[in-house]
């Protein structure tokens, strides 16, 4: 089996912030049926807002994360469909 190295630093400055998620998150809701799987974003909205209000994380992780001594960044890879790939670049 061949491997490849791959450069994640193009994938870190092509990415967004979570503010910035949530934000384009929100406006999708305003586009109807223009959005793909549109059935789906009022109820995952609700989900997501309910978890921003109600997460409290542990002790355990929030000294976790106090005791980070060099800055990180997190590359969360998911898959998602051509179909949705082409809605994406009419945003």
């Amino acid at each position: 089996m061949e491997t490849t190295t791959i450069n994640y630093g193009i994938y870190y400055k092509a990415g967004i912030s979570f503010e910035q998620y949530h934000l384009d998150f929100e406006k999708s809701l305003h586009l109807g049926d223009q959005a793909f799987n549109y059935q789906y974003f009022p109820l995952n909205w609700q989900r997501s807002s309910r978890i921003l209000k109600q997460f409290q994380a542990s002790e355990a992780i929030l000294e976790a994360i106090e005791n980070i001594e060099n800055p990180v960044k997190w590359l969360i890879i998911s898959k998602i469909s051509n179909k949705l790939k082409q809605q994406i670049k009419r945003w």
